[in-house]
């Protein structure tokens, strides 16, 4: 398979209203396709899903504690970066990324980046004003509850990390609302 152009990809998104307790966070799922060169039509390649909101000084983490275990430990993570860098520009939005999957066949091509920038731009979301934060959870080839502990969790975890890495992610260094190492939440510094 040729490499995909980033230009070419094409972002739909739904977004719906959370529980009356996240009230300020918005659910929201995206498909991503894109038609290359010998395609007729666009083919789906991937699918990228969490939470977003545009009120981002009220109590994001509370919000996302409401949610779901994931929905807590973004929406504090989220909540930290907030209040970290609230004074020294303006904050527009936060992207919470539960899931993002791509089909086995476009893994590789370091596309997660260019799916991030797609979905911001799809959204109208300004890069230098948005945080995005995300939680790597290795998930088994069909759908399902995450991997358990193990060795093959533990691959899929570092290789989820290297794609995150390339993509312009970092690992927030911040106390974590759990005492488990492998909660270590990514966030995707703002470009210059």
């Amino acid at each position: 398979m040729d490499a995909i152009d980033p230009g070419w990809l094409d972002t739909s998104v739904s977004i719906y209203r959370c529980d009356a307790d996240a009230d300020v966070l918005r659910g929201f799922s995206a498909t991503v396709r894109y038609a290359g060169d010998d395609d007729a039509e666009p083919r789906e390649i991937g699918r990228l899903s969490g939470w977003l909101t545009r009120e981002v000084y009220s109590d994001v983490a509370d919000a996302g504690d409401a949610l779901s275990a994931d929905g807590m430990i973004l929406g504090y993570a989220a909540q930290k970066l907030v209040e970290e860098h609230e004074g020294d520009r303006i904050l527009d939005a936060v992207v919470m990324l539960d899931r993002a999957t791509l089909e086995p066949e476009y893994r590789g091509q370091k596309l997660l980046g260019a799916l991030v920038d797609d979905l911001l731009d799809v959204l109208q979301l300004e890069p230098t004003e948005t945080i995005v934060v995300v939680f790597p959870e290795p998930l088994p080839l069909v759908k399902g509850a995450p991997r358990p502990e193990g060795d093959e969790r533990e691959a899929g975890l570092r290789k989820l990390e290297r794609a995150l890495a390339a993509a312009g992610f970092q690992p927030i260094d911040e106390e974590q609302p759990t005492d488990d190492e492998s909660d270590t939440v990514w966030w995707r510094p703002f470009p210059d």
